[in-house]
């Protein structure tokens, strides 16, 4: 099995590993990159899974906000960088690319969903295990 969630959005290919680098040969143009595109030929490193930050979603709830900063280089000059909000959905299993968009130029905002990143219910939180 692959390590990675993938999507295809307006013609494009999109990979991602929300824990550690995407195991792909031809997305090798940055160390450990934990998103890829694929557009009319080669893959474009967006992110290094070695530059992650995790924080709230910006619309709160259940769930993270994960970003991999240092990404390939765009012809402006600036590094590609990914933003994923990964949303609680109980029954969404592992995980579910909804949709990616590019904006601002350069970065890209992907929505998701996981049982991952759902509370984990504790049927006794005063139990210590010693």
């Amino acid at each position: 099995g692959s390590n990675y969630y993938s999507i295809v959005a307006d013609g494009v290919y999109y990979q991602l590993n929300i824990c550690g680098a995407v195991n792909n040969p031809d997305c090798n143009s940055i160390p450990e990159p934990a998103a890829c595109q694929k557009i009319n030929g080669p893959f474009y490193a967006l992110g290094s899974a070695t530059e992650q930050t995790v924080g709230p979603l910006p619309t709160g709830g259940y769930g993270a906000s994960v970003t991999y900063g240092n990404g390939l280089y765009c012809a402006n000059g600036v590094p590609r960088v990914s933003k994923i909000n990964v949303y609680c959905d109980i029954y969404a299993g592992q995980g579910k690319i909804l949709s990616v968009v590019e904006n601002p130029s350069c970065v890209y905002n992907f929505n998701m969903t996981s049982i991952f990143a759902c509370p984990v219910y504790n049927p006794n939180p005063n139990f210590q295990q010693l």
